[in-house]
C-alpha cells in the first residue's frame, strides 16, 4: 500500500502542530493580594486587614507593628494572626485620615503585595 502526502494533508499536520504549539500554558509571576475594611469611630478607624502572605508562626507581626508605629497613624489595638489558609490578619485602630502613610508603611512590609487599598475616613 502505497501513502501521499496531498497539500490539504499537510496544511493540516502544520495547523496541528501551531495549535499544540500555541495552546501551551503560559506562567507569569503569581502576586500577594490584600483586602482592607475599616469602620469609622469618628477621630480614629478600626481597620481589618486580611493579606495573602503566609502567616508562618508570625515572627514579622512586631516588626509591622514597629513600622506602623513609625507612620504617625497612632496604632492602638493591634494583632496579627493566622487567618484563614495560612495567610495573615491584622487588626488595629489608627487615627481618621492617616491611610495613605499606613498603606505605604504597609506596602514596604509586604513589597510582594501589589498595593494596599485600606480606606482613609
Amino acid at each position: 500500500m502505497k501513502f501521499t502526502l496531498t497539500s490539504t494533508t499537510l496544511a493540516l499536520v502544520a495547523l496541528y502542530s501551531a495549535s499544540t504549539t500555541l495552546a501551551a500554558p503560559i506562567h507569569s509571576e503569581a502576586r500577594a493580594v490584600q483586602s482592607c475594611h475599616a469602620t469609622n469611630h469618628g477621630l480614629y478607624n478600626t481597620y481589618k486587614v486580611w493579606v495573602g502572605v503566609h502567616y508562618a508562626d508570625g515572627p514579622g507581626c512586631d516588626g509591622i507593628r514597629r513600622a506602623l508605629d513609625d507612620s504617625d497613624s497612632s496604632i492602638s489595638s493591634y494583632s496579627c494572626e493566622l487567618a484563614g489558609g495560612g495567610n495573615t490578619q491584622l487588626k488595629f485602630n489608627a487615627i481618621s485620615f492617616r491611610s495613605g502613610a499606613m498603606n505605604e508603611v504597609l506596602h514596604e512590609v509586604y513589597p510582594m503585595v501589589d498595593g494596599f487599598n485600606c480606606p482613609d475616613y
